[in-house]
């Protein structure tokens, strides 16, 4: 009765009141933009762009570390400055985890997400901090696996007693291409940034979805936004197809955009999800594959487990290990040949 709360409980409002602050806070500030005559529709973006902000609470803080240690390093990487090789917004990749979450369920502490091609495991790490799940990342480069594995320690320590911090993320350093099944992991989804991916690397990595277990139900792709007609060739043949409308994600220091796609694959079972998703087009079930449930899954690094496991030491461990290595082989690849006076690589 009155403004009495049971013994052990939170009074709602409490809980709110310092979003609800802050949202007035940003809707003065918005209502000025416009009178200033900037367009209402961008408007209303920022405000909806606040309210997921408040949402993420104390994630926020560690996403934007993220960003900017990680994100930062990328753009350096970007090939002779191309905006095609661009890293997406920190607000776009946001945006596409909060939709693959509604998708994923409540219950995802135990879900591994895969990234591949994750470069320096910018987005990798921000989606895993929104869905509160388990990440695993593959990664060709040598100097992006370098410039990840220095500043994954270096985020861990400028976190450290901060529980909102997901330490159980892991980026593997080797080549899609070898890699012939899906790790043995519960990897529910996987996240491709994949505009660049040639066809070779595309046809091989969706594959790996073909045999995958039918826990295995996500694949967000981004290469259907540049090539609509190849992709819907290969993602009918790997029996995957759209379960909603693209999302769209802006890129870091470019005007340029991408359009990302939430598929699903023929042979799970999506009517727990309702309305959210689309229903699978009409077709011949003989003209999609079913999966090889019997097939051995590549086994993790011991490492690797264990950090999916929530070890903290074994993560800064790894990293530590991992930049030792990388950093040998970037010092391997080119020599001087003292004989002949010149550069070789090998």
């Amino acid at each position: 009765p009155g403004n009495q709360v049971p013994d052990g409980m939170v009074r709602t409002s409490s809980l709110i009141e310092p979003y609800v602050t802050s949202m007035k806070r940003q809707k003065k500030a918005l209502d000025q933009i416009i009178k200033r005559g900037e367009s209402k529709k961008r408007a209303t973006t920022n405000i909806l762009k606040d309210i997921k902000e408040a949402q993420l609470g104390a994630k926020l803080p560690i996403i934007q570390s993220i960003s900017y240690y990680l994100g930062k390093k990328a753009a350096g990487l970007a090939h002779e400055g191309s905006s095609t090789y661009a890293e997406p917004t920190q607000e776009g990749v946001i945006n596409i985890a909060t939709r693959l979450g509604e998708l994923m369920g409540v219950e995802r502490e135990n879900a591994v997400l895969l990234d591949c091609g994750s470069g320096v495991g910018t987005s990798l790490m921000i989606m895993c901090h929104v869905l509160g799940c388990q990440g695993l990342g593959l990664e060709y480069s040598t100097n992006r696996m370098f410039l990840s594995s220095s500043w994954m320690p270096k985020l861990l320590h400028q976190h450290a007693g901060d529980d909102a911090f997901n330490h159980r993320v892991a980026s593997i350093h080797g080549d899609l291409l070898d890699l012939r099944t899906l790790f043995d992991a519960n990897i529910v989804a996987a996240y491709q940034y994949d505009e660049v991916f040639p066809p070779a690397l595309m046809e091989s990595t969706l594959e790996l979805y073909k045999n995958a277990p039918l826990t295995f139900r996500f694949v967000v792709s981004a290469r259907s936004g540049r090539n609509a007609a190849y992709c819907q060739e290969i993602f009918h043949e790997a029996g995957l197809y759209p379960l909603q409308a693209p999302v769209q994600c802006q890129k870091t220091g470019s005007g340029e955009g991408s359009s990302f796609t939430i598929y699903g694959r023929r042979c799970c079972d999506y009517s727990d999800l309702g309305d959210l998703v689309l229903q699978p087009p009409a077709t011949i079930a003989t003209l999609y594959p079913t999966p090889d449930l019997g097939i051995l899954r590549t086994p993790l690094p011991e490492a690797v487990a264990k950090i999916l496991a929530g070890d903290k030491e074994a993560f800064e461990r790894y990293y530590n290990d991992l930049a030792a290595n990388t950093q040998l082989l970037m010092s391997q690849k080119r020599h001087r040949n003292p004989k002949q006076g010149r550069l070789c690589i090998c």
